[in-house]
């Protein structure tokens, strides 16, 4: 629904995560698949530093 509005699919929340950030911390692997395919950038860091695959 957010990507058919044309969403910023990289926002970063209060402490510089993304979507992809969440759903790989909190292990919805079909989520990521699903952000990888929409072309959500994979080497943001958060506000720690960290990418989504650090949190994985």
């Amino acid at each position: 629904m957010f990507l058919k509005h044309n969403a910023d699919i990289n926002l970063l929340d209060g402490q510089g995560q993304t979507a992809l950030h969440h759903a790989a911390k909190n292990g919805h692997t079909n989520a990521c698949r699903f952000l990888i395919t929409h072309r959500i950038d994979t080497r943001i860091l958060s506000s720690c530093g960290q990418t989504a695959l650090d949190l994985a």
